[in-house]
């Protein structure tokens, strides 16, 4: 997967089910849990939808090589 195809899939997928389920984050033994009317899970969110949108909405530029 490249990094426009992780975008997409994070924007399309993953977001939308934070929004869903809320975030859950497991380490070392502990879990955190946090629903999706929390406002720190909606300011995420939205964070991340736009900034991933803004990145999607940027032309590729395709690698020029050198000879």
């Amino acid at each position: 997967m490249n990094q426009r195809e992780q975008y997409s899939f994070i924007l399309n997928i993953i977001l939308p089910a934070i929004e869903r389920d809320g975030l859950h984050i497991k380490a070392a033994g502990a879990e955190l849990v946090l629903r999706p009317t929390d406002p720190s899970v909606e300011a995420f969110i939205n964070e991340a939808r736009r900034s991933l949108t803004y990145s999607l909405s940027r032309p590729v530029v395709n690698a020029v090589s050198y000879l």
